[in-house]
């Protein structure tokens, strides 16, 4: 019973006990996604056995022509002239033909006409009033306000398509990303967007409302409960709602859950242009006049009050909150909310139809008017740009202005940039796919989101890359930059490119450069340009072609400090060439592939070998290889930076940062898109960019304080932009790099010349965030907003968030602790390459390891408050702030307090009763108990008795067993002494024996030697007397023995002061022999008898009455 007890009261505490709590010291950061680079000290004297990172055992350096090199020391550079017909060359006979390369069209603009007021005499016209009507035909008033009621109805949940990664044109100068249907669109053709205050982008389709978030597509249509799919125009307010103007169906609210539709009694029911005013106004363009809407009421705008025309294109708001308008067939207007003001033909503007309307910035009001141009408003004069002075296209469908300033205009032949100056024009040669834009807007990172005609959305950057290719897409091999700041550009089996700012020049040899494939360029201070092919070197000065180093693979060029060419071969070592002679070096690592040279600010000349690299500085030269700690063998590029440390790129084994005392190792560990690295390049402000085989890096080193300029950080962030541009940024040539006057990176690859301005991709951009896209239940999508109400009672939450089916303070059963976490990041420009990473704080304090799935699953979750955080880790290697998302899995039945509470009053009237119930059983048991000890105690006394005689009789038993024990150790030591004194006189008797039959043998010796018969005759009676002797004492001694055993010994024992005789006299009177016949076994008389026993019974002190036959008993 006290058992059952303890186990009713032990669970009673673990049902009442609360959950343990989660003790593990939390971290705020996730866990790094890269490992941190490794860093061994430059060692000059025994060198390192072991490679750093593959710890791979270094054996002695043996170059090309098997010799040892000994490195890490310094050794004169010892140089061999060549031959004066090897220094002067070989004249070659071929032509070369040059072509210019449109990169984009570019028109210079002309001076901008300024367009003065007129006065136009004109018999004043008398205006009908204009009788304006709702969609049911009511009149309605124009310039007051009146009440304006919608109708509200909920929309359907719309599901989330996944996006598919955008495509890039093949042929693109620019980075151009498109997505259209096959990447998740509802339609291809988008007339309008907007940018939404969540970080997408809101998409009017002629199927409907999209909305782009970067990974998924959420979109409305009719089977959501639009009224109407032909979206024309759209504006998110300051309180986060969609205004959507519909083609034929009014004006419609989302607040994310339901759509208030205005449509009965507005006029007009196609809306083309909303906006927003900085009172929070909305306003809309029909073909009815302007409509301004504060939430209550509407006040309509018409050529009542005087606007030219009804029928109305767009709309803008400026800075001083003036409303622009701009009609479809009678200029422009404007609002500044007393007066309407009209701009025509007395201010020299055409009355025609405003085709887009733009409030800049600046607060300059652009406006473009169809088969007319571009007018610009600074707020005073009226500036037209017109076809005949620049303006390309004649109908403007769209405007934009970018984060630089510069303009954007969209038309029917693609995309115009206007900086100023001059008109660029993008067309599907520089990578749009299609050429009419309908719409324009840029994001927070300088981007611009292209809305088309048939194509789909767009994405442009058209400020950071620039991509040139050829028709056959021929690599570009090698760059390099003149004193006056052109571009000279290898082209492999074509010729060079000239880039002097403006455009591009082609020079094509194909007779000579399809057998000599161009693999490094360099364009003297002489105005000479030499070019490293593969079947030697070749000089091009005034028009004509000159060959040196016949058949030797030329890979590296070099033009010192003093004017001097270095020529790096493949296989003949390294060459200088003076203004008066060549000489060869192939000492130590020399003979070996030179892949590199540079000067560093020294002077000194670095050279990038095969199996390390060499240091020449006047007449010295020092080799560093893989003993000095460098990291594999070939080192393929070597920059110095502005601190005059120096990065070496090398094949296969990754980037080494070396300042001179340790080196610093990067590989794909620590975050390289891949370890061959093919180039290394310094920006101005201080990033090392690396170009390899599968991407370009960027060590965003200016991100990094320090201290001093020789004191580096720990670690460098590497931006992988291979991940964001990956369809060009790949296949990059060894050392076709640049960088120019004007700050911008050069890189050749295969098919593209790349160029970029560092400053436009690497400006700090807004931070990505995270955000749930949906949250599933048991494995499955859950509608929140279609729950029934029984559904509702089990599934509870506070609230939805708006345009997302995300239920806030969800509360679950515990039978439903399956759930499922959908999340993304807000930036479409980042979402493919976003990392996540996780916890939930209450299950475990650690960040989970970043990864790119977007989603999260917990099974079997224990009753409590939980909080999702969520990471997102952009290719900035920046992570987001932290999103928290709250929920709760409710307590079973059981784990209520309300069964707790009544489970502990039914423990206590348990235990309550369990007590009483005790104490009545024990005072029952108490008087048994007392019975049964008085009859016990009765038998325990007789029995106690019975003990007693018993335990008196065991202890009589004990003394007799006692004394027995005694008696029997008595006996044993009696028989052991009498089988001693049996033993020895067996003994005296064998001696006995033994004299006898020595002297009878002495006897036989002297009768045998005297040969006397009678003493022979004697010796034989002797003899035979003593066998018989034997025989009867024998026979006397069996006789004994089977009488009495042990007899002898006990005499012997008990009398040992006597002699043989003696004993055998015992021996006969204990056998009872009479001395009659005691002397016939003895031989001897019976008087000898009587005489031996008399002495027997004296010596044994015997008393006359005692007999020798008493005594021997």
């Amino acid at each position: 019973m006290k058992t059952l007890i303890k186990s009713y009261v032990l669970i009673l505490v673990l049902v009442l006990m609360s959950c343990d709590k989660n003790t593990h010291q939390p971290t705020e950061q996730p866990p790094s996604l890269y490992s941190l680079p490794m860093t061994r000290p430059l060692n000059l004297h025994p060198g390192y056995v072991r490679q750093a990172i593959t710890q791979d055992s270094i054996l002695p350096l043996v170059n090309a022509i098997q010799d040892t090199v000994k490195t890490g020391q310094a050794h004169p550079l010892q140089g061999i002239v060549q031959p004066k017909e090897v220094f002067e060359g070989t004249p070659l006979p071929y032509s070369v033909s040059s072509s210019v390369i449109q990169k984009t069209k570019t028109v210079k603009a002309g001076t901008p006409t300024i367009l003065t007021k007129k006065t136009i005499a004109t018999a004043p016209k008398v205006k009908e009033k204009y009788v304006l009507t709702s969609v049911k035909q009511d009149t309605l008033p124009t310039g007051v306000p009146f009440l304006l009621h919608g109708k509200k109805q909920l929309l359907t949940h719309a599901p989330k398509v996944h996006v598919t990664p955008p495509t890039t044109q093949k042929q693109t100068q620019y980075d151009i990303q498109i997505w259209d249907t096959q990447n998740g669109l509802i339609s291809n053709t988008i007339y309008t967007m907007c940018r939404s205050q969540r970080g997408g982008l809101w998409l009017g389709t002629y199927k409907g409302i999209s909305y782009f978030d970067g990974a998924t597509f959420t979109h409305y249509s009719t089977k959501e409960g639009l009224p109407d799919e032909n979206i024309r125009g759209l504006c998110e307010d300051k309180q986060g709602n969609l205004w959507i103007g519909f083609s034929g169906t009014g004006v419609g609210k989302f607040d994310g859950d339901s759509l208030t539709l205005f449509n009965d009694n507005i006029p007009g029911s196609g809306n083309w242009s909303l906006l927003e005013d900085q009172q929070g106004n909305i306003w809309w363009g029909s073909g009815q006049g302007v409509s301004k809407f504060d939430g209550e009421k509407l006040t309509q705008y018409t050529t009542n009050e005087g606007l030219s025309a009804n029928h109305i294109s767009h709309m803008a708001a400026d800075k001083q909150g003036n409303i622009w308008i701009g009609t479809n067939r009678a200029g422009l207007c404007k609002f500044d909310g007393d007066r309407i003001i009209h701009y025509g033909q007395n201010y020299g503007l055409p009355e025609v139809e405003v085709a887009a309307l733009l409030a800049d910035a600046q607060g300059n009001i652009w406006i473009s008017y169809s088969n007319v141009g571009l007018v610009k408003f600074d707020g005073q004069d009226f500036m037209q740009y017109p076809q005949n002075q620049g303006f390309p296209g004649k109908y403007t469908l769209s405007l934009e202005q970018d984060l630089e300033g510069n303009l954007w205009l969209g038309n029917q032949q693609g995309l115009i940039q206007f900086d100023g100056k001059y008109f660029h024009q993008f067309t599907k040669e520089a990578g749009l796919k299609g050429s009419t834009v309908l719409d324009i807007t840029k994001d927070n990172l300088g981007n611009l989101w292209l809305a088309t005609y048939e194509n789909g959305l767009m994405k442009g950057n058209f400020q950071a890359f620039e991509y040139l290719h050829l028709e056959d897409f021929t690599a570009f091999t090698a760059i390099d930059q003149d004193k006056d700041g052109n571009l000279w550009i290898g082209v492999e089996s074509k010729g060079w490119l000239k880039f002097d700012g403006k455009q591009y020049t082609l020079f094509e040899s194909k007779d000579l450069f399809a057998d000599h494939l161009v693999a490094s360029i360099k364009y003297d201070r002489q105005g000479n340009l030499w070019i490293g092919t593969s079947r030697g070197l070749i000089k091009y000065a005034e028009g004509k072609f000159f060959r040196y180093l016949q058949g030797i693979p030329i890979i590296a060029l070099l033009e010192d400090k003093k004017g001097d060419l270095w020529i790096g071969s493949y296989t003949r070592g390294l060459f200088r060439r003076t203004s008066e002679q060549l000489i060869r070096y192939k000492q130590g690592l020399f003979i070996n592939g030179i892949a590199e040279l540079t000067e560093d600010t020294q002077g000194n000349i670095w050279v990038g070998t095969d199996i390390g690299f060499s240091k020449c500085s006047g007449n010295e030269v020092m080799h560093y290889t893989a003993k000095e700690g460098i990291l594999g063998r070939t080192v393929m590029s070597i920059l110095e930076d502005h601190q005059n440390q120096f990065w070496l790129g090398t094949y296969r084994q990754g980037l080494m940062h070396f300042d001179g005392r340790q080196f610093t190792y990067y590989t794909t560990k620590e975050g390289l898109s891949s370890n061959y690295i093919q180039s290394v390049a310094e920006d101005a402000q201080g990033n090392i960019w690396v170009a390899t085989d599968k991407g370009l890096d960027c060590i965003h080193r200016a991100a990094v304080a320090s201290s001093s300029a020789s004191e580096q950080p720990k670690h460098l962030p590497i931006i992988a932009h291979h991940q964001m541009f990956r369809g060009h940024l790949s296949e990059f040539r060894l050392n076709s790099v640049a960088i120019t006057r004007d700050h911008r990176l050069w890189w050749g690859n295969d098919k593209y010349l790349v160029t970029l301005n560092p400053q436009d991709l690497l400006k700090s951009p807004r931070r990505a965030e995270v955000k749930l896209n949906q949250v599933d239940l048991m494995g499955q999508p859950v509608s929140y907003r279609q729950l029934s109400d029984s559904a509702k009672q089990e599934t509870c939450f506070d609230s939805l968030a708006r345009f997302a089916d995300i239920p806030w303070g969800l509360s679950l059963p515990y039978a439903s602790g399956h759930i499922t976490f959908h999340f993304h990041s807000t930036s479409p420009s980042t979402t493919h390459q976003a990392l996540f990473s996780y916890r939930v704080k209450e299950l475990n304090n650690q960040w989970s390891k970043p990864t790119p799935k977007a989603s999260l699953t917990y099974r079997n979750l224990p009753v409590g408050t939980f909080t999702l955080q969520l990471k997102t880790y952009d290719h900035y290697q920046q992570w987001s702030k932290t999103y928290e998302y709250i929920f709760t899995i409710r307590a079973p039945w059981w784990q209520a307090w309300w069964f707790r509470l009544i489970l502990l009053l039914l423990g206590v009237l348990l235990l309550w009763s369990l007590h009483q119930w005790r104490v009545l059983y024990l005072r029952r048991k108490k008087r048994q108990l007392e019975q049964a000890v008085a009859i016990k105690t009765t038998g325990l006394i007789a029995a106690n008795r019975q003990l007693s005689t018993v335990n008196e009789k065991l202890r009589q038993s004990k003394n007799e067993v006692i004394v027995l024990k005694n008696k029997e150790q008595d006996l044993l030591r009696q028989a052991m002494e009498e089988k001693e004194r049996r033993f020895l006189t067996a003994v005296q008797l064998f001696d006995e024996k033994y004299q006898k039959l020595s002297g009878i043998e002495q006897d036989l010796c002297t009768a045998i030697r005297q040969n006397n018969s009678e003493k022979l005759s004697g010796v034989q009676d002797k003899l035979r007397h003593f066998v018989k002797t034997i025989h009867n004492l024998d026979i006397l001694t069996n006789s004994i023995e089977s009488k009495y055993p042990q007899l002898l010994a006990e005499i012997t024992t008990r009398f040992p002061h006597l002699s043989k005789n003696e004993v055998k006299h015992c021996l006969l009177i204990k056998l009872g022999c009479s001395a009659k016949e005691a002397a016939q076994l003895l031989e001897v008389s019976v008087h000898a008898v009587n005489t031996a026993r008399k002495r027997l019974k004296k010596k044994l002190k015997l008393e006359a009455s005692i007999s020798l036959a008493e005594a021997l008993k």
